[in-house]
Order: structure tokens, then C-alpha cells, then sequence
């Protein structure tokens, strides 16, 4: 069984600031469950690919926006409350997809909490397999962006 691991400040800073400058449509696919990149030549000839897992997130931003809107607290308070609310959100997907993920990821599942998400290493077919699952929003490589 692998190890959850928790990210680093850095890496949960540089993950929020791209969703804050680009959002999240410049990172994946408009698409919800398009697995075409796969065909790509990068991945397709590829064992196992290394992927980012989001999971439907309406109830997490519906859990954020209650958060953010306590008028009784401080700015600051609001900005804990709401992180606070990010870190411990859990979907009714979040256990099958997780358990699905650690059963076969050939690498440590790390989870994201900023966004309700998983990243793993899989193979192909086990990435289609996970597309289709009930909660699973889209499932993209999970690719180093360099300058």
C-alpha cells in the first residue's frame, strides 16, 4: 500500500498561483473526461503515465463560498476558515477514487488539497478505467511545466 504524502508550501504555492493566473482551463483539457491526450506520441507509448486526478469539485466550492461569507469574521479569519475548508474537504468520491488509485499507482498518491485531486502513476487502460468512475471530473498528465 502506498504512503499519502502531503506537498510542500512551495509546491501548493506554485499550484495555487497557476490556477490563480491561468485558471484551470489553460491546464486541462475543455473537455470533462477527454482522454485524447493520450494519444499523443509523448504518452501513448508509455507503460504507466503520471497523472493528476480531479475530482467533481461543485461541493467543494459550494463548502469555500460558505466559508468566505462569514461577515462575523476578520479578513483573516475568513482566509483560514476557507483554507481550513479546502484541507479537509472530502467528496463522497473522494474514498473509491482514492482506494481505486492506491491499489494500482505504480508511484506514492499524493492529494491536493487545494483542489480536490489525486496525482498517481498509472497505466493506460487503468487511466480509462478511472475516467469513467462516478466523480472523477477529468483525469490529465500530470506534465513539468518549465519556463
Amino acid at each position: 500500500m502506498k504512503t499519502l504524502r502531503t506537498l510542500s508550501i512551495q509546491t501548493l504555492a506554485t499550484i495555487s498561483a497557476l490556477f490563480l493566473l491561468v485558471g484551470l482551463p489553460a491546464v486541462v483539457s475543455a473537455d470533462d473526461g477527454d482522454l485524447a491526450w493520450m494519444g499523443h506520441a509523448e504518452f501513448a507509448s508509455q507503460s504507466a503515465i503520471d497523472v493528476v486526478v480531479f475530482l467533481d469539485d461543485y461541493e467543494a466550492s459550494n463548502a469555500v463560498f460558505k466559508a468566505s461569507q462569514d461577515a462575523t469574521l476578520s479578513r483573516a479569519a475568513r482566509v483560514e476558515q476557507v483554507g481550513t475548508s479546502l484541507e479537509s474537504f472530502r467528496s463522497v468520491y473522494d474514498k473509491p477514487v482514492y482506494d481505486y488509485i492506491d491499489a494500482r499507482s505504480q508511484s506514492a498518491v499524493t492529494r491536493i488539497w487545494i483542489v480536490p485531486a489525486f496525482t498517481a502513476r498509472l497505466t493506460p487502460s487503468e487511466v480509462e478505467e478511472l475516467a469513467a468512475m462516478p466523480g472523477v471530473k477529468r483525469v490529465v498528465p500530470n506534465v513539468r511545466l518549465e519556463d
